[in-house]
């Protein structure tokens, strides 16, 4: 019986390891368990930052579109607004009344010129002149105009505040007559296109219609000359 305690004995201090103390066995499974909770949490966590991000993401681009949907209606507008303008002005012009010419009409980049019409109207069709200049009337109270464009020269004269055309002088054989006669033409082309029914001094040939006449000044043969001039009265 004493042997046997003995060796119980023996056996014990052999666990407890020469009177040090064993240390508690922790449950198994613990350690992992934790990990897998923390590792858990920060998925979590980085799948919420993510669908925070793109949740912007979209909204910005969302924005973006809204934005580019607006512009884009404006834009539509202006130019259907642009469009019924033009549609209203294309309208107006067709149902306005035509001008009616008396006398010569002198016609030039699709602008008729006729004597004795405002000139205000024609001079905007005509655009800017290349030169201008300007004086005293002499026959009227106002200001006599003269507007110098590239191949003519238009004169105006004043009448109750308003300039109408006096004249057209033809500078150069570029531009012609309606009826196709201009300055290097010869003196059977011109009664060809206008008869015979001229008065003829010193060279100048002169055709008259209504309240307008149309001058050709013959120089050996050939047409050196064109001029059309209002016929008007004086202001006293």
């Amino acid at each position: 019986m004493k042997k046997t305690g003995l060796i119980a004995g023996v056996i014990m201090l052999a666990l407890v390891g020469c009177g040090q103390k064993a240390p508690a066995a922790s449950a198994p499974g613990t350690s992992a368990a934790a990990e897998t909770t923390t590792e858990a949490v920060s998925v979590e966590e980085t799948t919420e930052t993510a669908a925070e991000e793109t949740s912007a993401e979209e909204s910005k681009e969302e924005e973006l579109k809204a934005e580019e949907t607006t512009a884009e209606a404006q834009s539509e507008a202006v130019a259907e607004s642009k469009a019924v303008e033009a549609e209203m002005v294309k309208a107006a012009e067709s149902t306005a009344a035509p001008v009616t010419h008396s006398g010569f009409v002198f016609v030039v980049n699709g602008v008729e010129i006729g004597m004795n019409e405002e000139a205000a109207p024609i001079v905007e069709k005509l655009g800017k002149a290349a030169n201008y200049f300007e004086s005293p009337s002499c026959a009227f109270q106002g200001i006599d105009k003269t507007y110098t464009y590239s191949n003519f020269e238009l004169y105006t004269y004043p009448k109750n505040k308003v300039d109408y055309v006096s004249s057209i002088y033809i500078l150069d054989g570029s531009v012609s007559t309606k009826e196709g006669i201009h300055i290097g033409s010869t003196t059977e082309e011109m009664t060809a296109a206008y008869g015979n029914d001229y008065k003829e001094e010193l060279g100048a040939y002169t055709y008259t219609k209504d309240k307008s006449t149309l001058t050709f000044i013959i120089d050996n043969g050939t047409v050196s000359s064109i001029e059309y001039v209002a016929i008007v009265k004086k202001e006293k």
